[in-house]
């Protein structure tokens, strides 16, 4: 079995060396580079607060009335695709529809949100296959999402940041504003700070409350290689991302992971 893949996502064989762990970074910072596993779990809230057509009928979406406007910056696209193998394919809903590829922002213009019966005959549409098993009361969500990979690698991203932070994962993560897709949550299993292009130390793990469109509004670069990770249900499949004003609201009482991000 050749686990090479393995240790080239998770680390080398030998252990690195633990970096000290500072209370708070030297300065003030806005901007996050962050793996997939974030992008994934901005993804899957994005998804649950307005990429179903019910939220969007109701007026609760963020895409309520800005089909065909620019809602991101051009370097997000995003898609789903329950047929599509290098995902968790699962080709039919729980209505037995087969699901449809469906996008949903491209190039950072809103175009579409994904639809049950149900939801499909109040616009007289056809359904794309996303009804959730009964009984429903969230309406259809997308649950096999893709985010389109860019073209700079991490070590890239990393190089290009002047100041600010490496982030490993999000944490209790909760709704604020739907309609601003505003969240609030916590960073989790590793913090780092960035100084020069390089990690210097870890930090504390950190507070947000933060718009994910606006987040999406100043992505700096999209990685190239991409991870398929758990969502809320079904699997995302996402790069990692360099985010130009995302900041923390304080730090939290934890410390970051030691050892450095993957």
């Amino acid at each position: 079995m050749d686990v090479s893949p393995i240790r080239r996502q998770w680390g080398s064989e030998r252990p690195r060396p633990p970096l000290p762990v500072c209370p708070e970074p030297a300065s003030t910072f806005a901007t996050w580079t962050g793996g997939a596993a974030i992008v994934v779990t901005v993804l899957a809230y994005l998804a649950y607060l307005g990429l179903g057509a019910r939220a969007f009928q109701e007026g609760r979406s963020f895409m309520t009335g800005q089909l065909g406007r620019q809602i991101t910056g051009e370097q997000i696209t995003v898609w789903d695709d329950g047929s599509d193998t290098t995902g968790l394919p699962f080709p039919f809903d729980f209505e037995g529809l087969p699901r449809r590829r469906v996008e949903l922002i491209t190039n950072g213009v809103a175009r579409g949100v994904v639809y049950d019966s149900q939801t499909a005959f109040r616009e007289h549409k056809f359904s794309t296959g996303h009804a959730l098993p009964a009984p429903d009361i969230f309406g259809p969500l997308p649950v096999n999402l893709f985010l389109q990979p860019g073209s700079q690698s991490v070590d890239q991203m990393l190089a290009a940041v002047d100041h600010g932070v490496w982030v490993t994962r999000l944490h209790y993560v909760n709704p604020v504003h739907p309609l601003n897709t505003v969240v609030t949550g916590m960073t989790r299993d590793g913090t780092f700070w960035i100084e020069r292009g390089e990690i210097r130390n870890g930090i504390k793990n950190l507070r947000f409350t933060q718009s994910i469109l606006d987040a999406f509004r100043s992505t700096c670069s999209v990685g190239t290689e991409t991870r398929l990770l758990p969502g809320m249900v079904g699997g995302i499949r996402a790069p990692a991302l360099l985010i130009d004003g995302f900041s923390p609201a304080r730090p939290s009482s934890r410390v970051g992971w030691p050892g450095g991000p993957a």
